[in-house]
């Protein structure tokens, strides 16, 4: 992150400000599709060990929301260069209960997401506008893979946390309505690419999470829908 911050840094001495609207902030809210083939994997063995009870899914890493934030500089007549965040979240739950007790899975994840962006609009009018973005992230994942079983009044429960880091890049398209002269809203659309990341005990770096003899990743991997509100200055 502090080498992007070094590069805006020097594209602002490069390309000084010489008018107005030069500055871009913005905040979006959006949903995600989650790829998680390992972590599926790993619900599915946990499903077949536990099959014979009628063990009920009850979340599947499901689409689910995200927020972010971006700050960009027009370096150009139409080129803007920036800085981008966003957070995800999904997770897995299934359980079994009856008069006995209950038994319940869950897994737990999330990941935050630092970057640099890229911005160059393709068609504009005085009201609307078309632009290709371009995102990439260095992300740092968190997991945590829990269980609790309780019969009658005994309870018992379990909980591993594990961590990750990748790259993941997000080409999409934005679409924006000017509203005002420096407040615009927008929709945007784009497919995140992971390029995943090895899991790994949060207390021990050096043990990894394995799934049929291979270390599992994460993979964030998937559409991305939203909307952003913008201001310029």
């Amino acid at each position: 992150m502090k080498y992007a911050l070094i590069i805006v840094g020097v594209l602002f001495l490069i390309f000084p400000s010489s008018g107005q609207d030069k500055f871009k902030t913005s905040l979006s809210l959006g949903l995600g599709q989650f790829k998680q083939t390992d972590l599926k994997e790993i619900q599915r063995s946990v499903e077949s060990r536990w099959a014979n009870i009628g063990l009920k899914k009850i979340n599947n890493f499901p689409i689910y929301f995200y927020y972010g934030g971006e700050f960009s500089y027009r370096i150009k007549q139409k080129l803007s260069f920036g800085l981008t965040y966003r957070f995800e979240s999904t997770g897995y739950k299934s359980s079994y209960a009856d008069y006995s007790g209950s038994i319940e899975f869950n897994q737990i994840l999330k990941v935050h997401q630092g970057g640099i962006l890229i911005s160059y609009p393709i068609w504009k009018s005085n009201l609307f506008a078309v632009s290709t973005k371009f995102r990439v992230y260095r992300s740092w994942s968190t997991i945590k893979l829990g269980s609790e079983l309780k019969i009658q009044n005994e309870f018992d429960a379990f909980e591993s946390k594990f961590v990750s880091k990748s790259i993941i890049m997000i080409p999409g398209c934005d679409f924006s309505y000017f509203m005002a002269k420096n407040i615009e809203i927008g929709a945007e659309i784009g497919y995140a690419v992971d390029f995943k990341g090895n899991l790994k005990f949060r207390a021990d770096k050096n043990l990894h999470l394995k799934i049929n003899n291979q270390t599992a990743e994460t993979s964030w991997s998937g559409l991305r829908v939203g909307l952003s509100l913008s201001f310029l200055f």
